[in-house]
């Protein structure tokens, strides 16, 4: 899981949503979901997970002049 010490309003939200999928994975998995829904958040968390490190990287790049 990213950090979620994140002061950008943006990336925060991006953690956040981040946290709320794992989650929705994990209690999916505990109860014993069918293995297409497991994929189908799988593949969710993996989607805003790499839109979350592209705003990270984005956000890191100094402001072109």
């Amino acid at each position: 899981m990213p950090a979620t010490n994140v002061s950008h309003p943006e990336l925060e939200c991006a953690a956040e949503r981040l946290q709320r999928l794992w989650y929705d994975l994990a209690i999916a998995e505990q109860h014993g979901q069918p293995v297409h829904l497991l994929e189908h958040l799988c593949y969710l968390y993996l989607c805003a997970l790499e839109e979350y490190v592209q705003l990270s990287r984005r956000l890191e790049q100094p402001l072109a002049s």
